[in-house]
């Protein structure tokens, strides 16, 4: 049966392995209710070190309009310059001014490297998003 509990929208970044935790996630998410909405930061070096870089293409595909998904690479160039690079303080702020509305995000959860998730954490600016840390073993 699906939810009737309030639609949220989900701020989920991730670094290499950190998209693990992620998966189950979105996939749960998109598939317990109809409202839901996710936005994922995702940081590679390059598109072939993308771990579900397919099972991530077919959830976007699938769920075109609760599934934005956006791949950061740093060691491969990319058209768009905000999709060059590290996900870090800056590229957070860039992110927000363009691909999701700060407003509209009900809970945010990083998972990644050490150094990436006190980049992003520390130096937020304050709101009201909740950052949950899920650090890998």
């Amino acid at each position: 049966s699906k939810s009737t509990a309030p639609a949220k929208h989900t701020l989920l970044i991730a670094a290499g392995s950190g998209i693990t935790p992620m998966m189950s996630m979105i996939k749960t998410g998109l598939t317990s209710n109809d409202q839901d909405r996710f936005t994922l930061l995702y940081g590679n070096q390059t598109r072939q070190s993308i771990i579900f870089r397919e099972e991530l293409e077919d959830l976007k595909n699938k769920y075109v309009s609760r599934l934005s998904l956006n791949h950061v690479l740093s060691r491969e160039a990319v058209d768009l310059p905000i999709m060059n690079g590290r996900i870090d303080e800056q590229k957070c702020k860039e992110f927000a001014q363009g691909i999701f509305d700060v407003a509209t995000l009900t809970e945010a959860f990083i998972c990644g490297p050490e150094a990436m998730i006190l980049e992003v954490k520390i130096k937020k600016s304050p709101s009201i998003i909740a950052f949950s840390l899920l650090s890998l073993p």
